[in-house]
């Protein structure tokens, strides 16, 4: 039992040795590390080529279902529309302002100037001008 238990001590030592001593795999590493790239570099790029061929079908296919249907519209003489315009509402109109509604604004501007001033006859004065009567 001794015996078998050095000799596969001695056959674990001899192989560890060995891989130890094979020299620099380095170099091979790197090479399959390539090759590994290159192989999943193709396989990505078929994928996604066939990917597209079907999207490129499908929308081709919903494209002729399309044009066909409007080609059969238009051969039966189908329903003709034209777009509806609705004319654009009128614009608001401008606010008011009270405060010059209240005050008179600017429509007797002129009259109250007169009045002022003295010039001319009053509203009273004229009505009584109108009816004959004279102002006292």
């Amino acid at each position: 039992m001794k015996k078998s238990i050095i000799l596969t001590g001695a056959i674990a030592f001899a192989i560890s040795f060995q891989s130890c001593q094979s020299g620099d795999n380095g170099a091979q590493a790197a090479k399959d590390l390539v090759a590994i790239d290159s192989i999943s570099n193709l396989k990505v790029t078929a994928f996604s080529d066939s990917l597209n061929m079907e999207c490129m079908k499908a929308a081709t296919e919903k494209g002729m279902y399309l044009a066909d249907s409007m080609m059969n519209a238009a051969k039966k003489g189908g329903k003709k529309t034209t777009p509806k315009v609705t004319p654009p509402p009128p614009p608001p109109p401008p606010p008011a302002d009270p405060k010059k509604d209240k005050m008179g604004g600017n429509s007797n501007t002129q009259t109250k100037t007169d009045k002022m001033s003295g010039d001319s006859k009053t509203t009273t004065d004229a009505k009584k001008d109108k009816m004959g009567g004279k102002p006292k």
